[in-house]
């Protein structure tokens, strides 16, 4: 089973509108604290997940340096 997928967001910037389509990790997408908007960022990095949390690299039910104590937590329907 793949532990990512791909999502579609909007890109705008230097004469660009449309979507990007990015691959993001599984447990990042049913996490509360993503940014939905850009599903780069969330409360643990708002600077930015780093790639290894980003690509699956990183179970981030454990810490992980700069994750200011916020791990995953699924989001409950």
């Amino acid at each position: 089973m793949p532990k990512t997928k791909l999502i579609d967001i909007p890109a705008y910037g230097n004469g660009i509108m449309g979507d990007a389509r990015i691959e993001v990790s599984k447990q990042c997408c049913e996490c509360i604290y993503i940014d939905l908007d850009t599903y780069q960022k969330c409360e643990a990095f708002p600077d930015g997940i780093p790639k290894e949390i980003l690509i699956g690299k990183h179970d981030h039910t454990k810490p992980y340096k700069g994750d200011h104590g916020i791990q995953f937590e699924p989001i409950e329907d």
